[in-house]
């Protein structure tokens, strides 16, 4: 068996299409919460966007909120433009991605041997670089990968 490329889950994003209901539902219904709601609609909290290699500043609205040690991530994309807008006609609401602690040489390797493309990234103020991989294939889902030492 090779070495792990996958350490832990750090994070599961979920596509929807009324962020406000949805967290409603969370708190209400589940009693899953506190969340944090974020728009990324200011140009100023993250830069270098790309969506298939071609820069493009998409917005979405974000809500976040921590179950043990894994975040739940909802997204309701505000254009129609960012990959959470194509994942919303194609499938509906949903997992979106799964973020992991990867060992980024392996992970690396397999993108690389598989010929696994990068779905969109961009780089957060404060935080670092994102990374979506078309894992699709392989997984059924994409995989979400971080560089905390691109700000």
């Amino acid at each position: 068996m090779r070495k792990p490329a996958i350490k832990k889950i750090l994070q599961i994003g979920i596509v929807v299409k009324d962020l406000e209901k949805s967290v409603e539902i969370y708190e209400k219904i589940y009693g899953i919460g506190p969340w944090e709601k974020l728009d990324n609609a200011d140009p100023s909290s993250v830069r270098d966007m790309k969506v298939y290699g071609e820069k493009i500043n998409y917005t979405v609205k974000v809500a976040l909120c921590n179950i043990g040690d894994v975040q739940i991530e909802l997204l309701q994309p505000t254009d129609e433009i960012s990959d959470y807008s194509r994942h919303l006609k194609e499938q509906g609401e949903g997992i979106h991605h799964i973020a992991v602690e990867e060992n980024a040489t392996e992970f690396n390797k397999i993108l690389d041997a598989r010929k696994i493309p990068e779905i969109s990234s961009g780089i957060i103020k404060g935080f670092g670089q994102y990374r979506y991989s078309d894992t699709r294939n392989d997984l059924g889902f994409i995989m979400e990968t971080y560089d905390f030492d691109k700000c």
